[in-house]
């Protein structure tokens, strides 16, 4: 049998999915996240109801498959089941606190 051969640490390559995010001084630093809620992915800011003198609302669309449970739709008091794409709203200033948040269905919002 044939002797294998040694990597020397100079010809080492990194593996896939071991690299570091590590600088010479070996501190990660992460980012900083926005305070205005625009860290949710695909968010956007938008005119928000007329009750609500439209103030600006951050909106978020739930697909389909997203969608795990049940809501009452503040538009029109109707139900929106699990399963169901419709929009997720809420003011801006309140930097997107669970209670504030409204589920809307997508009809309801385009026509608040």
């Amino acid at each position: 049998m044939g002797r294998k051969k040694r990597r020397t640490q100079s010809s080492r390559q990194p593996q896939r999915g071991h690299g570091s995010k590590r600088g010479r001084a070996g501190s990660y630093q992460p980012r900083a996240l926005p305070r205005d809620a625009a860290a949710f992915l695909g968010a956007e800011t938008v005119e928000g109801p007329s009750w609500d003198f439209g103030r600006p609302y951050i909106l978020r669309r739930v697909g389909a498959a997203g969608a795990k449970k049940n809501y009452i739709c503040p538009g029109c008091n109707g139900p929106i089941f699990s399963g169901m794409a419709h929009i997720v709203a809420w003011p801006q200033e309140g930097g997107g606190r669970v209670e504030e948040r409204r589920h809307w269905h997508t009809r309801c919002w385009d026509r608040r």
